[in-house]
């Protein structure tokens, strides 16, 4: 138990989000109620960068979810679908691959009818 509460999953998010509750506690909302024009402007961009990098932050906690779901076998379709066999080609020799389409190399002898 102590693992799965503890685990890198539920650690780096948790951080994540107390430091950016920090940044603005500490930064930026007292930059913002400053008196002076410089500081809020500075304030003001790190607080922009800052719900910036939660939202990066957030988009991939949620990716993180979608990609570690796999479909166990036998959910679609294609999994109960037979393998479908090759025929084989008795004109073709076994030398050749199979895999390539039999092609005719000897042109029938042609005869001319005559009347």
């Amino acid at each position: 138990m102590f693992n799965q509460i503890f685990s890198k999953k539920v650690v780096v998010p948790f951080f994540q989000f107390v430091g950016i509750i920090a940044i603005f506690t500490f930064i930026v909302f007292p930059g913002l109620s400053a008196a002076d024009t410089i500081v809020n402007i500075f304030s003001s961009i790190i607080g922009f960068f800052t719900m910036l990098a939660l939202f990066y932050f957030v988009t991939i906690w949620f990716q993180k979810d979608d990609s570690t779901k796999q479909n166990e076998p036998g959910e679609t379709e294609l999994d109960y679908m037979p393998i479908p066999k090759k025929k084989s080609n008795p004109k073709q020799m076994d030398s050749v691959e199979s895999d390539k389409p039999f092609v005719k190399t000897r042109k029938k002898a042609t005869t001319k009818k005559t009347k």
